[in-house]
C-alpha cells in the first residue's frame, strides 16, 4: 500500500492537451469522432413510443405529447406493470436525481402513443399498426425521427395483419 501511495504522488497533472476529450474506439468505428464539435440541431429530435401510454413522473419529463388512439389523454393503461412509462424512462429518463437515467438522458423529446385500450390485458395488433400510423402523422409536428414498439400483442397475426404491421 505504501508503494502505491508513493507512486501516486509522483503522477503529474495532465497537460492542457492531454485533458482534451479523447475519442473512443466505438465513436471512431461509428464515424462519430467529430460529434462533440457538431452544432446541435435547433429543435430536439423525438422518439415516438407506441405502447401502453406514459404517466407524468419526474423521469418522463421528456414527453412532449401523450397521445392515445381513443383521443383521451395517453396516460399508462397498464396499471400492473406501467410498461409504457418504463419504456419512456429507459429511453429518456432525465439525470435529475430521481429514478433512472435513460439511454438518451434529456437529449431527446418523447411522444407516447397509447395503443392499449384501458381495461384490456393485451394490446390488439391492429391498434399497434394504428399507433405507428399516428406516430408517422405527428412526425412533422413533434420532429419524430424514430418509432419504438416494445409491446406484447394479444391477438393472432393473420397474414394480412402481419404484412400491414411489417410494412409500418
Amino acid at each position: 500500500a505504501l508503494l502505491i501511495a508513493s507512486s501516486l504522488c509522483t503522477l503529474a497533472a495532465p497537460s492542457a492537451a492531454e485533458a482534451e476529450i479523447t475519442q473512443t474506439a466505438q465513436a471512431v468505428a461509428a464515424r462519430g469522432q467529430d460529434a462533440p464539435w457538431i452544432t446541435p440541431p435547433t429543435q430536439k429530435a423525438a422518439l415516438c413510443i407506441v405502447d401502453t401510454g406514459s404517466d407524468p413522473l419526474p423521469d418522463t419529463s421528456a414527453v412532449t405529447a401523450r397521445l392515445s388512439l381513443d383521443g383521451t389523454e395517453g396516460t399508462d393503461a397498464d396499471p400492473a406493470a406501467h410498461h409504457g412509462t418504463q419504456m419512456t424512462m429507459v429511453a429518456a429518463g432525465a439525470p435529475n436525481g430521481w429514478g433512472i437515467v435513460g439511454a438518451a438522458g434529456d437529449t431527446i423529446n418523447v411522444v407516447t402513443v397509447r395503443a392499449r385500450r384501458p381495461g384490456l390485458a393485451f394490446t390488439v395488433a391492429a391498434d399497434v399498426t394504428s399507433g405507428i400510423v399516428m406516430c408517422r402523422s405527428k412526425a412533422p409536428i413533434y420532429t419524430v425521427r424514430v418509432i419504438s414498439v416494445s409491446i406484447v400483442m394479444g391477438s393472432t397475426l393473420d397474414n394480412d395483419l402481419n404484412i400491414a404491421l411489417n410494412d409500418r
